[in-house]
This record gives structure tokens, C-alpha cells and sequence, in this order.
């Protein structure tokens, strides 16, 4: 399997494992030298129809104190993440820490008080230990392991294939806006692996190629299917085995299982919000031609979107894009700033685009607009790249990974940031 360096989740993680944080309150201010009186002229393109949005991530949650908030919102920041970690909430089922949500709400309130919009993370990817302690709510593989993971974000329930898992996950989200409100610039979706839409990593302890649609739920040989999913046509089926027919009909049903799970967030949220939804999509996903090509060779993990661990994770995203009937729901990239094997956006291959274009080419037709993100630890040529992608692309909306990393000396800094806001509005 490729393993990609400096991926955007292995960021996030690094940033959550090493205190980034307190190099961000230690030299706050150092990054934004010069940014007010930074101007430029706009590149000479189609202009957005509306005004881009422009904000950044903060998963390492800085001191109130140590942020300049009128200075950023000069800078051109308007929007801000800010997340609620399932199990830091709900710390027993439907027992919550009143305490901790009095921290959020803190932190929303003094943002909006700035005049920034509130992008609001649920934090299902950081799932309560009394989940795993219901029956079925972890995915299993065709070797018969049941996934976990200790990682931050690294999620691992099982709803889309348990019903009482997404009820689990309903009740939560439920609770929350009954507590926190509505009124939010958006509300990220995708719930899987670090946030992002998508089944389990392929690779799991010594395996490879892990499909993780094997519980007894999925496979037919107990009850508890959501509404609307229905069992593994080929039951007993391992990819890798012999049967072109078989390997179709698996592949569809598990990539058909994901969407529904998908249109299920979206509809569950839109019970009480009505503003942009944001689906995470990481990676690149599965291209044209790659299914037909893994599918030849039985799903056996030698083929492109399986060495690239697109398809295991269900990262068909002509499948999940097309599927979006909600004008209101925008496809985010979280690899605005791909340079891996050299992407080529000139090319008639699809294939060979980066992730933005592929996204947006699929997004614009339907009317939907294309949200991103970067991967964080971000240099100064990646920012300038991710905004010329904005550009090229007519993307809406750009948060920045991460906060703290524009302030600490090694990376993209603030005053570079508002100096290409600017530059592009």
C-alpha cells in the first residue's frame, strides 16, 4: 500500500500529539507583521459569484486569551471551526458533561461576538467508549477482525450497516442543537476516519486490503440493517477470490451502503439545520476506469484506487457527489493542496487531475458548490497553490489547517494568508 507523507490527517494528529498550540500563544502576533497593508491585484479570471469564505481549523483549541480576533477578522477570516468531541460530551449514554459543552459554548460565543460565522464540527470521529460496548458497532473485515484504533479521529463505528448505531449517533446530534442551536455558517459531515465520509483504513495491524463488510449485520446473518441497506448480495464472497460477477455485485452494494449512510447524515442534520452542510472528502478518489479495473481483477488490492486505499474506504466520488440533491450540501476537498505523483490538470485523463478539479468538475454541474481544505503544515508555496486552485476551480471556501501552524515560525504564516486573501476575494 502507498502510505502518503504529511497527509492531512496525520497532521491533524501530529498537531493534537505535540502541544502546537503553545508555540501558536508564544508568538502570536509574529505572523501577521505587514498583513494589513498587504494589497495585490486580483489574477485575471472569472470571479466567484459570491464573496469566497475564508477561515481555519483549530483542533488543538487555543486560549481565548491568546487570539487577536479583531486583527484576524481585519486580516479577512470569517469563518472559524469549532468542534464538540462525542465522547468528551457524551461521556456515558445519554449522560453529558455540562461542564465541557460550557467550554464551546465559551468559544462560540466570543467568536461570534468578532463577527466570525461558526463552522461546527459534531466530532463523531471521536466516538465514546460505551459505543463499542453495544452489540455490532464495529466494522469487521474479511479476515474476521473487528476494527479499532486509538488514534485521535480515528473513528470506527459501524453505522452503516448497524441501525442502532446511527440511532446512537442521532440521539447525540439531536441533543447537541438542542443545546447549542442552530445558527451556524455550516455543519461538517462525513463521520468517518479523522471526519472524512469513508469505511476504515485497508491496512489493519499486519493485513492489506481490508473491506470492511463482513459483520454478521452486513453479511445477512443477523437483523439491524438501517432502513433502506440491504445485505451483501454475495454473501461469503472474499475479495481477492475468483468471480468477476461476484466481485461487481460486492463492490456496488458496499460502495451503494457508504451513500446511503451518507444521504442519511444529511438528512438527519437537516432536522434542524438549514445552512451549508460541508461533506469531508479526503483523498482522491476513485477515478473513471479504476472500478472496471479492480473489479477484473477480482478486488485482489493491486489495482490503482486499492493501492491508493480509495475503494476499500469507498471513495467513489461520481457515486457519493451525484447523489446530492440538496443545493445547500458542498463537497469539500481536504487535499486542495495535492502535489502527489505529480498531478497534471491539463490532462484529458481524469485521472491524472488533482482532487479539487475532479471534485469540481463533478459538483458545478449540479449546481453544488466545492468547498476545501489543505492538509496542513502548509508552506508558503502550498497556500499560494491551494488559492490558485480556488481560482482556477471558482472553490467557495477555503479553511486553513491549521491555526496555530500560521503563527509558529515553520510553516505559511498569517500575514501570508490575509496577503492572499487580498489578492483573491
Amino acid at each position: 500500500m502507498i502510505t502518503r507523507t504529511r497527509s492531512r490527517r496525520e497532521a491533524l494528529r501530529l498537531l493534537a500529539a505535540t502541544g502546537v498550540a503553545a508555540g501558536a500563544a508564544a508568538g502570536l502576533g509574529a505572523g501577521r507583521a505587514g498583513a494589513r497593508s498587504a494589497t495585490a491585484a486580483s489574477p485575471n479570471a472569472s470571479p466567484d459569484p459570491e464573496p469566497r469564505l475564508y477561515g481555519v481549523l483549530e483542533p488543538d483549541k487555543p486560549a481565548l486569551a491568546s487570539l487577536d480576533l479583531p486583527g484576524e477578522y481585519q486580516d479577512g477570516l470569517r469563518v472559524r471551526e469549532v468542534g464538540v468531541g462525542w465522547s468528551s460530551y457524551e461521556t456515558a449514554q445519554n449522560t453529558f458533561n455540562n461542564t465541557y459543552l460550557a467550554g464551546v459554548k465559551q468559544r462560540i460565543n466570543a467568536y461570534r461576538a468578532a463577527g466570525y460565522g461558526i463552522q461546527l464540527d459534531l466530532g463523531m470521529q471521536y466516538p465514546p467508549a460505551w459505543v463499542f460496548q453495544l452489540p455490532n458497532s464495529h466494522f469487521v473485515n474479511q479476515f474476521g477482525d473487528a476494527y479499532s484504533s486509538t488514534a485521535p479521529g480515528g473513528a470506527g463505528v459501524n453505522a452503516v450497516f448497524s441501525q442502532s448505531m446511527r440511532q446512537a449517533q442521532e440521539q447525540y446530534v439531536s441533543h447537541l442543537f438542542g443545546q447549542l442551536g442552530n445558527d451556524f455558517a455550516g455543519i461538517r459531515l462525513g463521520w468517518g476516519r479523522s471526519g472524512e465520509i469513508g469505511y476504515p483504513h485497508p491496512t489493519f495491524g499486519s493485513r492489506t486490503n481490508c473491506y470492511w463488510a463482513f459483520d454478521a449485520i452486513a453479511q445477512g446473518t443477523a437483523t439491524g440493517l438501517p432502513p433502506g441497506v440491504a445485505a451483501c448480495p454475495v454473501p461469503g464472497w472474499i475479495p481477492g477470490t475468483p468471480g468477476t460477477q461476484e466481485a461487481r455485485l460486492f463492490i456496488d452494494w458496499y460502495l451503494d451502503s457508504l451513500r446511503a449512510y451518507q444521504q442519511w447524515q444529511i438528512s438527519t442534520v437537516r432536522a434542524h439545520f438549514a445552512g451549508p452542510l460541508v461533506l469531508l472528502y479526503g483523498s482522491r478518489g476513485v477515478r473513471p476506469g479504476q472500478l472496471s479495473a479492480a473489479i477484473a481483477s477480482h478486488l485482489d488490492g493491486t489495482t490503482a484506487a486499492e493501492t491508493d486505499s480509495d475503494l476499500q474506504r469507498g471513495m467513489d466520488y461520481a457515486r457519493l457527489i451525484s447523489s446530492i440533491n440538496d443545493k445547500n450540501v458542498a463537497p469539500c476537498t481536504t487535499w486542495i493542496d495535492c502535489i502527489f505523483e505529480n498531478p497534471d490538470d491539463t490532462s484529458p485523463d481524469p485521472a491524472r487531475w488533482s482532487p479539487v478539479h475532479y471534485f469540481a468538475a463533478l459538483a458545478g454541474p449540479l449546481g453544488l458548490q466545492t468547498w476545501s481544505e489543505n492538509t496542513g503544515h502548509g508552506s508558503y508555496d502550498s497556500m499560494l497553490l491551494s488559492f490558485q486552485r480556488m481560482q482556477a476551480y471558482n472553490v467557495h471556501a477555503l479553511m486553513w489547517a491549521f491555526h496555530a501552524e500560521l503563527y509558529n515560525g515553520s510553516y505559511a504564516t498569517m500575514a501570508q494568508y490575509a496577503q492572499l486573501i487580498a489578492q483573491y476575494p
